[in-house]
């Protein structure tokens, strides 16, 4: 029932397409159910179109990335990189960049693409740092990740201290110290109370000093995004 209903739409979509060649969120949603019915080909090449039709947004350019690497299209991913990568890129742009240089384990590219960052947006350069010392598990002279020591870096007044907070904190629970994690976000869950992202840093931070209660606490609530917080405090 549940693929005939897939066929069906599938047609739907494609006659909008017929019609409007550049209608985005049909091409897109045409492209999910294509690689939901194990044609990834087929998905790639919609969502290529679609990213190419609505001038190469960062959201599609994500899901693109997502779907070649798992086609196993390594080349194919570094072109798109490459693509994103220009004299026209913000921060924003060449920080995604320089993640999914990470996720390929380019980590030269990755050095050098921060680099280009500190041009428009030091905080943004020192996050994208303390993530690439995070993936490669640099320490530093403290015993405390040097992701850390990096994240720290960036004042309290400025835009990016949440994310850097939120980055150092992970980066801690990971290296099994989760009373420095709480200690390292509390500024930023101040200035946030509602971010989520904190949110979850630190009910696995509590979790893990065997608070679980108190934890499950921390991301209570009904919906979609306080439910999938705590499936993955859960897991």
């Amino acid at each position: 029932e549940h693929a005939g209903k897939a066929a069906a739409a599938m047609i739907e979509l494609r006659a909008v397409l017929e019609r409007d060649p550049d209608q985005i969120d049909a091409r897109l949603e045409l492209a999910h159910l294509l690689r939901a019915r194990g044609a990834l080909a087929a998905a790639i090449r919609e969502t290529r179109s679609a990213f190419d039709r609505a001038e190469q947004p960062l959201d599609i350019a994500s899901e693109l990335f997502w779907l070649l690497c798992e086609a196993d299209d390594r080349q194919g991913a570094i072109d798109l990189l490459t693509l994103l990568d220009d004299d026209r890129s913000d921060a924003d742009a060449l920080a995604m960049v320089e993640r999914f240089d990470l996720e390929l384990g380019r980590l030269d590219a990755a050095r050098a693409v921060i680099d280009r960052i500190a041009a428009h947006d030091p905080d943004a350069a020192v996050l994208a740092r303390a993530e690439l010392e995070d993936a490669t598990g640099e320490l530093g002279s403290d015993g405390d990740p040097a992701a850390v020591a990096t994240a720290l870096t960036v004042p309290d007044g400025s835009p990016r201290f949440a994310a850097a907070r939120r980055i150092a904190g992970d980066a801690l629970v990971a290296a099994g110290k989760p009373a420095r994690a709480l200690e390292v976000i509390a500024p930023a869950r101040a200035q946030k109370p509602d971010d989520l992202d904190l949110a979850f840093v630190a009910a696995t931070a509590t979790a893990d000093a065997g608070q679980r209660p108190a934890a499950a606490a921390l991301v209570a609530g009904t919906d979609v995004a306080h439910r999938l917080l705590q499936a993955r405090l859960a897991d």
